[in-house]
């Protein structure tokens, strides 16, 4: 009838649905009342997910953070251990490793790693070398040191006559561990059979390289081995 007003329709699309409607598109919901209440679904279904899709990328961010890096190529891991010192050296040629987060936002000529830098170097599941550097170690030849900041640029570490070890991060991104190193350790194995290298610093970085044949060799006093 003329005279009486026409029905109307409550709103299936309230504004706290986070169903926001105007003109034309609230008269086609009033029509249709069963889409608007799949958009409020869909909406408050991507609301309740948005916590928990974050919560789980921080623990697969935590979980990525506590576990060593791979470095690509593990181009040099040489060993010469002497008997009567009880010392080894290591020569180290380490490349594509992953770079430090810090990486990317580290200011010009500022460490990258945080010292004491820590390498260590395992065959068998036993620790065959380590080294800290720079370490209890005084004098102008102990440092720590960047050059370049990050693109680029090169850490430096530095600890007298335990060697030095340089970690330059190219600009196509990773990092380059080289190093000469002097320690004293027990008399390596005969057969290694692989050696597993470690680095890590002081603010939780790590990366590791994997040697899966070594040769070792050598004579009475002396023991030389060579990983590739």
């Amino acid at each position: 009838m003329r005279g009486e007003e026409p029905e109307k329709i409550p709103s299936l699309c309230p504004e706290a649905q986070g169903c926001r409607m105007r003109g034309a598109e609230r008269k086609r919901a009033s029509a249709a009342p069963g889409r608007c209440l799949q958009s409020a679904a869909r909406t408050g279904s991507r609301s309740a997910f948005a916590p928990a899709l974050f919560s789980a990328a921080a623990l697969l961010f935590s979980a990525a953070a506590a576990t060593a890096g791979p470095c690509a190529f593990a181009r040099q891991f040489q060993l010469s251990w002497d008997e009567r010192s009880g010392e080894g050296i290591v020569l180290l040629g380490l490349h594509r490793c992953p770079a430090p987060e810090a990486c990317q936002r580290a200011k010009s000529n500022a460490l990258v790693t945080q010292p004491p830098l820590a390498i260590s170097a395992r065959a068998g599941g036993s620790e065959i070398f380590s080294v800290s550097l720079p370490g209890a170690c005084t004098g102008d030849a102990c440092r720590a040191s960047n050059r370049g900041g990050c693109a680029g640029g090169a850490d430096y570490y530095g600890a007298g006559a335990r060697g030095l070890v340089r970690i330059s991060y190219p600009r196509r991104g990773g990092a380059s561990v080289m190093g000469r190193l002097r320690a004293a350790m027990a008399r390596p194995p005969a057969d290694p059979g692989g050696v597993t290298v470690t680095i890590s610093d002081a603010a939780g970085y790590q990366a590791e390289a994997r040697f899966r044949r070594c040769r070792t060799g050598g004579r009475q006093g002396r023991v030389n081995m060579m990983c590739f």
